[in-house]
């Protein structure tokens, strides 16, 4: 089982049992229950990710990804350094 996967399932069984807490002390605000419909929505989109990129990654080379990946955090990293270098 892969750790994103992991992630996701305590995600949701917290998500599950904050709201039975919730519903049994009936504190469930309309706020709250908004709340937990956007984490029910972003557990389901993360499903969703994970699912559709770990297809998309069997077609794939390794070596392409890792290098994708690589030059993806280079570039992140020196945006970082230049905004930083800019508000020093």
């Amino acid at each position: 089982m892969d750790l994103v996967f992991v992630l996701i399932i305590a995600f949701t069984a917290a998500m599950i049992a904050t709201t039975t807490g919730f519903g049994s002390a009936t504190i469930l605000t309309p706020f709250v229950a908004m709340a937990i419909d956007i984490k029910a929505a972003i557990v389901l989109v993360a499903f969703l990710g994970v699912f559709t990129g770990r297809r998309f990654l069997r077609r794939l080379n390794e070596a392409t990804v890792r290098k994708a990946v690589l030059a993806a955090l280079l570039l992140v990293g020196i945006k970082m350094f230049i905004d930083n270098i800019k508000n020093f």
